[in-house]
């Protein structure tokens, strides 16, 4: 990822006003692995679902890096379950 991706990419997902960190220092990404432990899946499955958009995240250089208040896509959204 360039930079003028990065710049476009906070742009677009409104995070021009964000803190990288807060008053707890709670950084705003995450590493991939991180977010798998957090998830409890692997590595390639975040990446992946950083590509096809499943998950809020960017990949710079070869290092991948998700939206660390990103729920967890895994568990299930008590609005979109209707059963």
């Amino acid at each position: 990822m360039t930079g003028r991706e990065l710049i476009i990419y906070i742009l677009e997902n409104g995070l021009e006003d964000k803190e990288l960190f807060s008053q707890n220092l709670t950084p705003l990404f995450i590493s991939a692995e991180k977010a798998a432990v957090r998830w409890n899946c692997g590595t390639a499955t975040v990446k992946a679902m950083i590509e096809i958009g499943k998950v809020k995240g960017a990949k710079i250089v070869d290092d991948y890096f998700v939206l660390a208040l990103q729920p967890n896509p895994f568990e299930k959204n008590e609005r979109t379950d209707l059963t």
